[in-house]
C-alpha cells in the first residue's frame, strides 16, 4: 500500500510535464498531413517516448499506481473460493455449528441479508475512502471496481455464511489500514506526504483556451516543397 501511495505521489508529480507532452502531439498532429498514416504513427510513437522518459525521471509508472488492486483483487477472489470449497466439501467438521450469534450454520446461505449486505457495505466505504485521484487511470480504475460488489450481490447471496467473516474481516482491516495511513504522524514515519501537500502536488488543469498550446516554444522546422 505504501509503494503504490509513493508511485501514485510521483506520478502526480509527473503529471504536469506529461501533459505537456500530450499538448505538443496535439499541436504537431494539426501540421501533419492526414493523408500520410505514417506520420500520424511517428507522432503517436514520439508521443509515448516521451511519456516514457517522464515515467523514468520521476521512478514512476501506472501500473504501480494499481499495484495494490492488482494484488488484492486475485488474492481476495482466491481466498474467497477456497473458503467456499472449504465450507461446501463438508470435510471439516463443525462448520455447521461453529458460528456466532444468529449465523451458526457456516455452510448454508443467510437469509437474512445481514451479512451479504454489511460485506458489500464495507467494501463500497472502502472504495469511498479512498478519495479522488489526480491520476485519471487510479481514478477510471476505482469508479468501474466500486460498483462490482454492488452489481453482483444476487450472486453473493447465494454465498455460504463462512465466507462472510472472512469477508468482514478482510474489509475492516483495510478500513483500519486507511484510516491510519490518513494520520501525519504515521504518514511521517513511513515517509509520505501530508495529505494537504499531496492533493496540492498536481498542476491545475490548463483552461480549455490554451489546452491544446504548449506552455513552451515549439522548434519551428522548413517546410517541405510538395512533388
Amino acid at each position: 500500500m505504501v509503494y503504490q501511495i509513493k508511485a501514485t505521489e510521483r506520478m502526480a508529480n509527473a503529471s504536469k510535464e506529461m501533459r505537456e507532452v500530450w499538448k505538443s502531439y496535439l499541436y504537431a498532429r494539426m501540421f501533419l498531413p492526414p493523408a500520410i498514416p505514417q506520420k500520424q504513427v511517428e507522432a503517436f510513437q514520439l508521443m509515448y517516448k516521451g511519456v516514457k522518459l517522464t515515467w523514468e525521471k520521476y521512478q514512476t509508472h501506472p501500473v504501480k499506481c494499481v499495484a495494490t488492486p492488482l494484488l488484492q483483487i486475485p488474492t481476495f477472489l482466491l481466498m474467497a473460493y477456497s473458503t467456499r470449497e472449504l465450507v461446501r466439501s463438508g470435510r471439516v467438521e463443525g462448520l455447521d455449528t461453529g458460528g456466532v450469534w444468529m449465523f451458526q450454520n457456516l455452510v448454508e446461505a443467510d437469509g437474512t441479508l445481514i451479512l451479504p449486505a454489511l460485506a458489500v457495505g464495507c467494501t463500497y466505504l472502502n472504495f469511498e475512502l479512498m478519495g479522488t485521484s489526480k491520476v485519471k487511470l487510479i481514478q477510471a480504475l476505482k469508479d468501474k471496481f466500486q460498483y462490482i460488489p454492488l452489481l453482483s450481490f444476487p450472486f453473493i447471496c447465494q454465498m455460504p455464511q463462512g465466507i462472510f467473516f472472512y469477508w468482514l474481516a478482510s474489509s475492516w482491516c483495510s478500513f483500519a489500514q486507511t484510516m491510519a495511513l490518513r494520520q501525519p504522524s504515521i504518514r511521517r514515519a513511513l515517509g509520505l506526504r501530508d495529505i494537504t501537500a499531496s492533493s496540492l502536488a498536481a498542476a491545475p488543469v490548463p483552461s480549455s483556451a490554451n489546452s491544446l498550446l504548449p506552455s513552451a516554444p515549439l522548434p519551428t522546422t522548413p517546410r517541405q516543397k510538395r512533388l
